[in-house]
């Protein structure tokens, strides 16, 4: 972000930037690429790799979170339990903030990462907000918590060596439906309508900037993102 604000690009420019850099960044990022790969996401979308999303075709993906805001659970970093759809506080954020992208993304396909996610979408299911045909569920989630899960969803890991744990036939089922999924799902176009925003702070390059100023300016440019964040 900071990068961008000094190159005198917006805040907006610079917060997409931020985003597009961070989302499932590292070893995360192999794993879910691979996966995508894998159920055929790249031919669905006429590209030759789910790589491309994280780069020059990033104007195909959104990334979010079925939480918009950060959650903790008696001090720590809240994991799934207990069930978000069965606090009223987190429930909401569903409701409201998930389902307020939605009806942004009209026509998007949807591909929740782990179980929790999954139920999260299909809540917006059962509500009206999401079409079934869009909803792209069963990968595991990316993290290297789930590596084995991740091995035997691709097929680099043989399902009877995989540990009870793991519930390999359960993945193997949802790949199957993930991929069945992919090639006949009928994607309408999707409408690219920006996210509203409170306020933009725009940031105009001087006609001439002293070499003793630059620094005092990119300061004072970094400031008005942590404000706007």
């Amino acid at each position: 972000a900071g990068s961008a604000l000094r190159a005198w690009q917006n805040v907006e420019a610079a917060l997409a930037q931020a985003k597009n850099t961070a989302s499932f960044a590292g070893p995360m990022r192999s794993n879910l690429v691979a996966m995508l790969d894998h159920i055929g996401l790249p031919q669905r979308l006429g590209i030759h790799s789910a790589a491309e999303l994280c780069g020059e075709r990033s104007d195909l993906v959104h990334f979010t979170s079925a939480l918009r805001n950060p959650v903790f659970h008696r001090g720590e970093n809240f994991s799934g339990t207990p069930s978000m759809l069965e606090q009223a506080s987190l429930r909401w954020q569903v409701e409201n903030c998930l389902a307020e992208e939605a009806a942004l993304l009209t026509g998007a396909l949807w591909i929740p990462l782990g179980p929790k996610v999954s139920q999260a979408l299909r809540h917006l299911v059962d509500r009206g907000v999401i079409d079934d045909a869009q909803v792209i569920d069963g990968l595991p989630h990316p993290s290297g918590a789930n590596a084995e899960r991740v091995s035997v969803f691709l097929g680099r890991k043989d399902p009877a060596a995989a540990s009870a744990k793991t519930d390999a036939s359960a993945i193997l089922e949802a790949r199957n439906r993930a991929v069945a999924k992919i090639s006949g799902a009928h994607l309408k176009p999707v409408v690219h309508r920006e996210m509203p925003i409170q306020q933009e702070v725009r940031i105009e390059r001087p006609a001439r900037v002293p070499a003793a100023e630059h620094s005092k300016i990119s300061q004072q440019a970094e400031s008005l993102l942590a404000q706007q964040l």
